[in-house]
């Protein structure tokens, strides 16, 4: 009889044991709970649900009640749409403008003539450089040969010029893109904490003034930023 007691009492403290840990988990044990643990839990998730519909409450209520916070609300929705949009299409004609140019661009190498494996190129007054700009003896570059094709190093380096501002202005871009207007948008959809007046005025402002500026513009655009790219359009302005 007292194997059965011990028996018994040891699958009742094991079920107790497993029932706890279900509370603490939030999981249903299919008996009442009996350390409290569950209800703690779920009068924490409800206190949780009401503070968050009393924020989205008062964002209603500023949207419904005051018609300047309204307009600054939508003005900025709309800004922060239209921007995204520009900054998306700037960032991919960017990057296809700029694939082209490192195609051009190491195609000039290729149909350079090579020393140690490095492209040279010749300039107007006759000076020979490699590809990293750094000078041939003049003894050496009298020896080389010079196709026809071969790209000037007025031409070569002025292309890889072009690369490194493009690259450049890409990283601005993707800045932009994920960190400003970034910012900007985790603020306006946080329903949770509603902007305030000046936050709003504060981040058209930004959104007016702080994208960069657009390389890819007709007067400045040389014509092998955008070989082979029909996609590669103009990046169209914000204020557009």
């Amino acid at each position: 009889m007292d194997d059965v007691t011990d028996i018994a009492e040891t699958i009742r403290k094991r079920q107790e044991l497993q029932d706890h840990g279900h509370e603490i988990a939030g999981l249903d044990t299919g008996r009442m709970a009996r350390f409290g643990v569950g209800h703690a839990q779920a009068q924490d998730l409800k206190e949780r649900e009401k503070k968050e519909l009393a924020y989205r409450d008062a964002l209603d209520r500023l949207l419904a009640t005051d018609p300047e916070y309204r307009k600054l609300y939508e003005e900025l929705g709309d800004k922060l749409r239209k921007a995204e949009t520009t900054a998306d299409t700037a960032i991919e004609t960017i990057r296809l403008a700029l694939m082209d140019l490192q195609e051009a661009n190491a195609d000039m190498r290729d149909r350079a003539p090579k020393i140690d494996g490095k492209a040279v190129f010749r300039y107007a007054d006759g000076r020979v450089v490699d590809e990293d700009g750094n000078e041939i003896d003049g003894v050496i570059a009298a020896g080389i040969i010079w196709p026809d094709d071969t790209p000037s190093a007025e031409d070569y380096f002025a292309s890889v010029k072009r690369e490194g501002d493009l690259a450049a202005k890409l990283d601005d871009w993707q800045a932009y893109r994920n960190d400003t207007l970034g910012d900007i948008r985790n603020r306006y959809d946080d329903r949770e904490n509603p902007m305030s007046k000046d936050d709003l005025r504060d981040d058209i402002e930004i959104i007016d003034s702080g994208a960069p500026d657009n390389p890819l513009e007709a007067e400045t655009t040389h014509k092998s930023d955008l070989i082979g790219r029909p996609s590669a359009v103009l990046i169209p302005s914000l204020g557009d």
